[in-house]
């Protein structure tokens, strides 16, 4: 029969077999969790870059936003701008315009944003646009006040805030959707510092419309007052969200003292010059100046953009961290993988070399020793193992045959001895016999 049954298989053709499954088994598993490491490290990896890309688009928000303020409050101020002062506003647009150009030439590394060049394209488009318009701006801020553009003065504020929406805020709120987080934690922290984005840009606005009425010593109308509230309530909804992750017993410590820092700075001692201004809006005599407050209220926002600063690097630690654990975790795989292979090989010599190879040669050893041969040699002697064992066994045998043997030979010998000396004697017998008949 062709077919046989699975319990008469050979030893030679099933222990190949159960070592090669469990080889196999060993090496898919160390390698499908070494894939999977290496996979997360490369998400890791990723998201550092993307993180860094949004730190830089986070700052250039920050820096335009305090530029908006200053400059809206020397725009709105009937005074000549300073050289001082415009020397703290070119600083802020170089360091915002330099973050913002590195993050957009590091955009073109990200395969996904392949997808969001549309939004790079529109955010390239306004910063243009706006630097254009900055020429103007600056015309107009070595003019007296009642000798500037109205177009100009009224206009910086809304374009320079299309600009950190476009450019600072929409662009990186694309990278981070199109980018996803490699795990629970990193994402919860984007979304955290998302909300401290969205914090800081509103008490940002709150800043620039306040700069520019205490600049120009106005009234607080009640329009004005109405836009300062919805500015205030985005910060409020957003906070409200924020600060309870300081209860938690794995929030990084830094990050618990942003928090208490934002609650100091901001609601804290700029609330106070808030609330005086608040006081004054009615008749316009505010006790600060309108640079003054900016100064202050930057320290405030400043304490903000400080929390989202600790928490993008939370998020570079936490990543490092997870690439750290990827890379230990695909070495330690590696090496299971490699030492899977090698303990395969190990195993098909030993199966070959030191069991299958010997139960072969003792097979054919046997077959030639039951076939009569007694001139074979019994192989594997010298060994102490269970294969040794069995050639003894099989040296006994051989050695039991041909003693069997001798003594059949001694037998036969001694039978022919006896026959030929019964005959002798017969011979004898019948000889003297004859020779008696013949006496008588």
């Amino acid at each position: 029969e062709t077919n046989e049954n699975p319990m008469s298989l050979k030893i030679r053709t099933i222990l190949p077999l159960i070592i090669s499954a469990l080889a196999l088994l060993l090496v898919v598993s160390a390698g499908l969790t070494a894939y999977d490491a290496i996979g997360r490290r490369q998400a890791t990896q990723a998201f550092l870059k993307v993180n860094q890309i949004s730190q830089l688009l986070l700052h250039s928000a920050g820096q335009w936003a305090i530029e908006r303020g200053m400059t809206n409050a020397s725009l709105k101020s009937s005074d000549v701008l300073s050289p001082e002062r415009r020397a703290e506003i070119i600083k802020l647009r170089a360091s915002a315009d330099q973050a913002f150009r590195d993050a957009v030439q590091r955009l073109g590394a990200i395969p996904a944003m392949k997808a969001g060049e549309n939004d790079i394209a529109d955010a390239e488009r306004v910063f243009r646009e706006f630097e254009a318009f900055r020429a103007k701006v600056d015309e107009n801020l070595a003019k007296p006040g009642a000798e500037r553009t109205p177009e100009v003065v009224q206009g910086f504020f809304p374009a320079l805030t299309n600009l950190i929406l476009v450019a600072g805020n929409r662009l990186r709120l694309t990278l981070e959707t199109l980018n996803s987080p490699p795990s629970v934690t990193l994402a919860q922290l984007v979304g955290l510092r998302n909300l401290t984005a969205q914090m800081a840009e509103n008490a940002g606005r709150e800043r620039g419309v306040l700069g520019g009425i205490i600049g120009a010593r106005s009234k607080l109308a009640t329009e004005g007052a109405r836009t300062v509230a919805g500015f205030r309530g985005q910060v409020e909804l957003a906070w409200e969200t924020i600060v309870p992750i300081r209860q938690r017993a794995d929030t990084p410590a830094k990050i618990v003292a942003a928090i208490a820092g934002v609650e100091s700075e901001y609601f804290g001692k700029y609330g106070e010059v808030r609330d005086a201004i608040f006081a004054a809006g009615n008749t316009g005599e505010y006790k600060l100046s309108g640079s003054e407050y900016i100064a202050r209220a930057t320290t405030a926002v400043n304490s903000i953009l400080h929390l989202a600063d600790e928490m993008g690097n939370a998020s570079n630690n936490e990543a490092n961290d997870e690439a750290s654990r990827s890379t230990s975790s695909l070495a330690l795989n590696m090496a299971m993988l490699f030492a899977g292979v090698a303990l395969a090989a190990i195993s098909f010599w030993i199966a070959f070399r030191r069991i299958l190879g010997p139960l072969n040669a003792m097979t054919g050893t046997m077959t030639r020793l039951a076939e009569g041969d007694k001139t074979v040699d019994i192989p594997s002697l010298e060994r102490t193992d269970e294969i040794g064992e069995m050639a003894s066994a099989v040296q006994v045998f051989k050695d039991n045959m041909i003693e069997t043997e001798r003594l059949r030979a001694e037998q036969s010998e001694t039978e022919q001895r006896q026959a030929q000396q019964r005959k002798a004697d017969m011979i004898k017998l019948a000889d003297d016999f004859e020779s008696a008949v013949g006496e008588i």
